[in-house]
């Protein structure tokens, strides 16, 4: 039942994605973070920083400054271990200069993070066929 309620939150999160409803996708997707059961301890895995810098994008696109500055404060340290550390330093840098954080920027980011791809590609293959 616990996967079961993981698929619906990475589902809820791709669907206010694809929208662009940034509050409603920050919200499910740190659902997701919380099904990730992601451990600071232990290194981050690729999944798993992809779903931290797209919840970082949506609360960055939704203006919601104090979510960011708390993501960061959060996973900088994790995130400086991955292949997204760069990215994720842009997208949470308190707001000093609109020059590299800008929304065009954000945009270009959001189109590179396509986090759910391959969950609703399965989630095609195993759905049961309606009738």
């Amino acid at each position: 039942m616990k996967q079961q309620g993981a698929d619906v939150n990475r589902l809820r999160a791709d669907i206010a994605w694809q929208a662009g409803y940034w509050d409603d996708a920050s919200y499910a997707l740190q659902d997701v973070i919380n099904d990730e059961d992601i451990k600071l301890t232990r290194p981050l895995t690729d999944p798993q920083a992809d779903i931290i810098l797209q919840r970082a994008l949506a609360l960055n696109l939704s203006g919601d400054r104090i979510g960011l500055a708390n993501m960061r404060e959060q996973y900088t340290e994790a995130m400086t271990q991955t292949s997204k550390a760069k990215l994720f330093e842009v997208v949470t840098r308190a707001r000093q200069s609109a020059g590299l954080a800008d929304r065009e920027t954000l945009m270009s980011a959001v189109s590179e993070v396509d986090l759910f791809k391959g969950f609703l590609e399965s989630y095609k293959k195993e759905a049961p066929a309606s009738n």
